[in-house]
C-alpha cells in the first residue's frame, strides 16, 4: 500500500487536521505580537532610532518567530510525522 504525502494546505496524510491545530490560537496570539513588533521596528527606523535599538528589537522578534517555528515544528513531528 502506498500513501500520498499531503497536498500543501490540507490536513495531514491520514486526513485529520493539523498537528498545531489544538495550540491554534495561542500561535495567532503569539503571531500578532510579532506582527506588532514589526510594525514597531518599522516606526524606529523611519523615526530614525538608535541602529543598536532597532537591531536589539530585530533580535527579539527573530528569537519570537523561532519559537513559533521550533512549536510548529514540534507539533508537526509529534503529529503529522509520528502518525506516518
Amino acid at each position: 500500500m502506498t500513501t500520498q504525502p499531503a497536498e500543501p494546505g490540507s490536513a495531514c496524510h491520514d486526513g485529520n487536521h493539523h498537528g498545531y491545530i489544538s495550540s491554534k490560537d495561542n500561535y495567532l496570539k503569539r503571531l500578532r505580537r510579532i506582527e506588532g513588533q514589526a510594525r514597531g521596528i518599522q516606526r524606529m527606523v523611519e523615526e530614525e532610532k538608535y541602529c543598536i535599538d532597532i537591531l536589539t528589537q530585530v533580535s527579539a522578534m527573530t528569537s519570537a518567530l523561532r519559537s513559533v517555528a521550533l512549536g510548529l515544528l514540534d507539533d508537526h513531528m509529534s503529529h503529522c510525522v509520528a502518525d506516518a
